[in-house]
């Protein structure tokens, strides 16, 4: 699947339409929700359709808009970690 540049930028404002702004790149946002998307259909072609496709994507829309967005000076790790 190809998408251009203007689709790239609608999904993208679709995506974050009431949300905080994310730090990420645009085109790593849209590469994350398409990834995701085609993993999903690919999954369901190869279980032979053997799910609600359109349940399981909006269970997978509904988990990406909740992904925490790093804040405009946020590190990229937290201070004081300890593992």
């Amino acid at each position: 699947m190809f998408m251009n540049a203007n689709t790239q930028e609608q999904t993208w404002n679709n995506s974050r339409r009431g949300k905080r702004e994310s730090s990420l790149p645009h085109e790593h946002v849209f590469t994350i929700i398409m990834g995701s998307l085609r993993l999903l259909v690919l999954q369901w072609q190869t279980g032979n359709y053997g799910f609600d496709l359109p349940a399981a994507a909006e269970k997978s829309w509904q988990s990406l808009e909740i992904m925490p967005s790093k804040k405009k000076g946020d590190s990229h790790e937290k201070k004081n970690h300890s593992h």
